[in-house]
């Protein structure tokens, strides 16, 4: 099990809000996640990690404008070709994810 930590997006309305969470409910690696302060603790089961579930979280950081450098943790416990297709520079999430 390993933990990462986001702060807490705006919401717009509550639609939003439950729209994140469910977001967060529907990745299969998602096994946990509560607020804790101004963060939410996102918890995930790392033994399921793909490249689509890693994908899927990239994707619901980005929408809501959250820190998505804190997924270059997720690399270590990935599958060597799906790191490799991840830090091509010319993918859309390079910048987001891997740039200083």
């Amino acid at each position: 099990m390993m933990n990462i930590v986001v702060a807490s997006p705006t919401f717009f309305s509550d639609l939003d809000e439950k729209m994140f969470f469910w977001s967060l409910a529907q990745n299969p690696v998602v096994t946990g996640f509560k607020g804790v302060g101004e963060s939410i603790e996102v918890q995930i089961n790392e033994g399921n990690l793909d490249l689509e579930s890693f994908l899927s979280i990239y994707a619901l950081l980005k929408r809501y404008c959250l820190n998505c450098k804190i997924l270059q943790d997720f690399l270590m416990l990935m599958r060597e070709d799906d790191v490799l297709y991840l830090k091509d520079g010319e993918k859309i999430w390079f910048e987001d994810i891997f740039a200083n």
